[in-house]
């Protein structure tokens, strides 16, 4: 009697998430072109890209992913290398909006502060393979702002120079987005609470060293989910 072959099936868990921050919700991404290719250089590996493609999520190439930055955060044609050191939201044709690597990036730096707290270890790239965000973008509500505040540089045998830093910011915004655990059984209800539990405190966005990106947040009950949900949400 031939041996029955065995049958393997990928289902993920789906939990709807709201965040509502307190006060000013700062930009991060760079608005010039060396910023912007500062921050494509600091992209996942290509082995982590590799292992994301293969769990079936579309994965964009370097250089089409520089060209669609440059063009979100407004830093194309010949005036672009004059443009400000700010810090902006990325924006198309509906307005600043936050992308999925933003939140997903937030989550995978709870995960590196909390692993060890939590005896998890690999934490954060546990999450950077079995966590995704949808949708890919997630619009801000409210008017866009500029934040400029003075910072301070202790310079070696010339004392303190002093300088200002820019950013765009949204006050206030209360973000919804969906997220999609694989079905691994080291997720659990408890341990994606934790992350977000640390979140609130650790700050999302910039100036969490001047206490803002705070926020409050809601989970909802764990759903099961397809593959073809994740991919099309």
């Amino acid at each position: 009697m031939p041996k029955k072959e065995a049958s393997y099936q990928v289902s993920f868990w789906r939990v709807d998430v709201e965040i509502a921050i307190k006060g000013p919700l700062h930009a991060t991404s760079p608005q010039n072109p060396q910023g912007v290719g500062y921050m494509v250089d600091r992209m996942p590996s290509e082995a982590v890209l590799a292992a994301r493609e293969a769990a079936g999520e579309p994965i964009t190439p370097v250089d089409k992913l520089t060209e669609e930055v440059l063009e979100q955060v407004g830093a194309t044609g010949p005036e672009a290398e004059e443009l400000p050191q700010r810090a902006v939201f990325r924006r198309d044709e509906k307005g600043a909006f936050l992308h999925d690597n933003f939140i997903k990036g937030h989550i995978r730096d709870c995960g590196d502060a909390l692993s060890r707290a939590l005896s998890f270890w690999g934490l954060q790239t546990f999450i950077n393979k079995t966590l995704f965000v949808r949708p890919e973008r997630t619009y801000l509500e409210g008017e866009v702002k500029v934040d400029r505040w003075p910072t301070h540089f202790d310079i070696y045998r010339k004392g303190r120079v002093s300088s200002f830093r820019e950013a765009e910011f949204v006050e206030s915004p209360t973000l919804r987005f969906n997220i999609f655990l694989l079905s691994d059984p080291r997720w659990k209800p408890s341990l994606l609470q934790a992350l977000f539990d640390y979140g609130a405190g650790h700050g999302m966005g910039g100036g969490r060293g001047r206490g803002m990106g705070r926020y409050t947040h809601t989970l909802t009950p764990w759903e099961k989910a397809t593959p073809q949900e994740v991919w099309q949400a």
